[in-house]
């Protein structure tokens, strides 16, 4: 099956921006993406396996990887000290007995940053005020698209997934040097 309509990513959480650790003011809010944006890849590969990987690849190596704290001024901020995953892996959960409201009196915890659609934008690690960006998270539409971890503020892999028919079609890790270290088209899905 052939897809040929274009692919938007309309919902793209993220403008990455040099804003670092100070909250931008509102002139340079439309570098932060709250809502819509260009698309990063105009068109959807055919539904073969290699294709919808290349796709991926070609989609991680357009995307700009952040060395600073992305606009945190246009953001929802909660404050996590526990993490999990979801059931596929492309969204990261944070958990914690007390108000995620306020930051807690703990040495170590995360900021979990929703932009103005509540969808999970980038997750800030903060080791005693030591803050760095921890992941980054892109959207075909609804769908997390692309979870893309840090390591001490520095791009470490890419978690990517594809969809076809709101079904999750295929996953795969990349590296930050462009090479696919796992993944492939889930079974149970088409």
């Amino acid at each position: 099956m052939k897809l040929t309509r274009s692919l938007m990513i309309g919902s793209l959480l993220f403008v990455l921006c040099s804003c670092g650790d100070k909250a931008p003011d509102s002139s340079s809010s439309s570098q932060f993406l709250s809502a819509k944006m260009e698309t990063v890849m105009e068109m959807r590969p055919d539904s073969t396996e290699e294709a919808v990987l290349q796709y991926l690849k070609e989609f991680t190596a357009k995307v700009e990887m952040p060395t600073s704290i992305p606009g945190e001024g246009f953001t929802t901020v909660k404050y996590h000290t526990g993490l999990s995953h979801s059931g596929n892996g492309m969204i990261v959960n944070g958990s914690r007995s007390k108000n995620p409201d306020v930051p807690p009196a703990k040495s170590y915890y995360h900021e979990f940053h929703y932009d103005s659609e509540g969808k999970l934008s980038h997750i800030v690690e903060n080791d005693n005020g030591n803050r760095s960006l921890s992941n980054l998270f892109y959207y075909d539409g609804a769908d997390p698209m692309a979870k893309i971890l840090f390591v001490q503020g520095k791009h470490s892999y890419s978690d990517l997934a594809f969809y076809i028919d709101k079904a999750m079609y295929l996953k795969c890790r990349i590296a930050a040097d462009g090479k696919v270290i796992s993944g492939g088209l889930l079974a149970n899905n088409h």
